[in-house]
């Protein structure tokens, strides 16, 4: 969940969301806007994110619940890789969403 709070934290994805859009990508794309050097987010999602493929994997867990508003999208035509769609929360609050991978981690 805590991914799921930085990337709806990070100006160029809450501004997609602001304006009912989503924002498509991949786990690498993710993590290198959050991580950038003029990220807000930056610190926490160097924390979050120290391990490898950590950003793909708890991606791939926020999918696996539906109330998280995390989508996979299909593979990238030209390498294979997995995309994913953040958008608004389904209809919950972010707590539940917590409680819920919470049981399943």
């Amino acid at each position: 969940m805590q991914l799921l709070e930085l990337a709806r934290n990070c100006p160029e994805i809450a501004n997609a969301l602001e304006n009912d859009e989503q924002w498509v990508g991949t786990a690498s794309q993710l993590e290198s806007i959050l991580t950038r050097s003029d990220a807000q987010t930056r610190h926490a999602a160097v924390r979050l994110l120290s391990w490898t493929n950590s950003c793909g994997i708890l991606l791939s867990k926020l999918a696996d619940n539906p109330e998280a508003g995390v989508q996979k999208v299909g593979l990238t035509v030209s390498s294979r890789i997995q995309q994913y769609r953040i958008g608004a929360l389904n209809g919950c609050e972010a707590e539940e969403v917590r409680s819920s991978l919470a049981t399943s981690l």
